[in-house]
């Protein structure tokens, strides 16, 4: 596996965790020759609103065993206003949110069919917003069992890594008293801006 970073795959507004791994191996590789697997990270995410925790999942037309590239998004609804209504509603108060809005908006107003090239796109906007410098690579084949590299394919558990990978670091979060982890990453961008990839250091055990 190129440079034995952590095999990962390409999920939806990865969770914080997600991007503290980058950090961690100063960069990632996505599977890119898997089967799409369904109720998983690769097209649902999490956000917490004033109601408690939000699940955003994106549609997409699934018969049978369908490679990741080439899944279509479900164009038939209006999920991508409902996404973007559902986020303003979220962290439309949070102290960055002004600030990082017109980057998400611009994006769920495009049009997008392809649920990879959607994720990848919306993925590197995000590693951009931190200000994250990891490097991105995929994998050149599918390997059910790899011994080179970090396999973390099946490792989201919950939207968060195994406590030994990385430690919860709390940061500061518009609804609720307690700390919600396994969150989106934008969860951690909308409240915390430019502390953000501090907070991300601070996870790495």
């Amino acid at each position: 596996m190129e440079n034995n970073y952590p095999v990962l795959p390409l999920c939806y507004l990865p969770p914080t965790s997600y991007f503290a791994v980058a950090v961690k191996h100063g960069g990632i590789c996505l599977e890119a020759h898997e089967n799409f697997t369904k109720q998983t990270l690769r097209n649902r995410c999490y956000i917490k609103t004033a109601q408690g925790i939000q699940m955003l999942s994106v549609p997409v037309i699934h018969h049978g065993k369908v490679p990741y590239q080439e899944l279509e998004i479900d164009s038939q609804t209006n999920w991508s206003v409902l996404h973007w209504r559902a986020i303003q509603a979220a962290y439309g108060k949070a102290p960055y949110f002004q600030f990082y809005a017109p980057y998400f908006e611009n994006f769920y107003s495009k049009p997008h069919h392809n649920l990879w090239a959607f994720n990848r796109e919306l993925f590197l906007l995000c590693l951009k917003l931190v200000k994250l410098s990891v490097e991105i690579t995929e994998t050149s084949d599918w390997q059910k069992t790899i011994f080179s590299a970090p396999d973390y394919r099946n490792s989201l558990k919950n939207s968060y890594f195994p406590t030994e990978i990385l430690q919860v670091v709390p940061y500061y979060q518009v609804f609720g008293v307690d700390f919600e982890k396994g969150l989106s990453i934008i969860d951690l961008l909308f409240n915390c801006g430019p502390d953000s990839k501090a907070i991300l250091q601070k996870m790495i055990l």
